[in-house]
């Protein structure tokens, strides 16, 4: 299998206010530290991560540093299929963000 993991995936992992969610995400981190399966991410996570305050920034570079994902590369072919998510409505352009890395996600 291979996992994706975008930039709320580790914001979980040092929230306050959703202890819930934040105690599956550290399970599923320390899963996917023994487990075989390909964990990829994108370089514009890492980008939204610094964005971050100083101390949980850190902590979430740190915990995706951890798990050694393969960074999908931005390309021509990932930054056209996200222009025609925008252009045919599928998401809004506020999100871009999330349109390139749902177009990474969508390629061979």
């Amino acid at each position: 299998m291979k996992l994706y993991i975008e930039t709320s995936v580790p914001n979980f992992l040092f929230t306050e206010d959703a202890r819930e969610k934040r105690r599956v995400t550290e399970v599923f981190f320390e899963w996917l530290k023994l487990s075989e399966h390909k964990v990829f991410s994108a370089e514009i996570v890492f980008e939204e991560l610094i964005e971050a305050p100083a101390g949980k920034r850190d902590k979430m570079l740190r915990a995706m540093s951890d798990l050694e994902p393969a960074i999908l590369p931005m390309t021509a072919e990932a930054a056209g299929l996200c222009q025609l998510y925008l252009d045919h409505g599928i998401l809004p352009p506020r999100y871009y963000n999330d349109a390139i890395q749902i177009a990474l996600c969508g390629l061979p």
